[in-house]
């Protein structure tokens, strides 16, 4: 059930919905020179926002901190509702990748970089690289971090979607 911020143990410092975190990420590839095929809002059905580049396809699970019909309430998501988003994408993301069943896709999970969100994803975080999930985090400027495993490193440098 939504919970008011401010009985929340530890608020977040800012709240994104989950359109606002697909914005965030298909302006972030699209400065990153992808081809956008995919950029979802509301309810729509299919990969959040994937884009595509240099023969590999990015497609993205997104999720926000708060429902979209909660925006100005104040409302936002309490730790069930995180955990069981969370779940949710990650089961999402591994049907994606059992019917891509192709070895240029690459999956990411996208949030808002919120600590509650954080702690989540770092308690099976080795399950996630075992995946081969690379996180996007979307900031309160709204530019976005990218973590990775560590066997995808190389490939997200020469996609320019890490640097180093």
């Amino acid at each position: 059930m939504p919970v008011l911020h401010k009985n929340i143990r530890e608020p977040d410092p800012f709240w994104l919905d989950e359109d606002k975190v697909n914005d965030c990420v298909a302006t972030f590839l699209h400065q990153k020179r992808f081809l956008i095929t995919s950029h979802l809002a509301g309810n729509e059905k299919g990969d959040d926002v994937s884009g595509e580049r240099d023969g590999w396809k990015v497609c993205i699970e997104s999720k926000g901190s708060l429902s979209n019909w909660h925006l100005g309430t104040g409302k936002v998501f309490d730790s069930t509702q995180i955990f069981n988003h969370l779940c949710k994408q990650v089961v999402q993301l591994m049907q994606l990748k059992e019917e891509n069943n192709s070895a240029n896709v690459i999956y990411v999970m996208a949030n808002p970089d919120i600590s509650r969100i954080r702690k989540r994803v770092h308690r099976i975080k080795t399950s996630l690289d075992m995946l081969g999930f690379v996180q996007f985090w979307v900031q309160e400027d709204e530019k976005v971090i990218v973590e990775c495993p560590e066997h995808l490193k190389n490939l997200l440098r020469s996609l320019d979607l890490i640097n180093g």
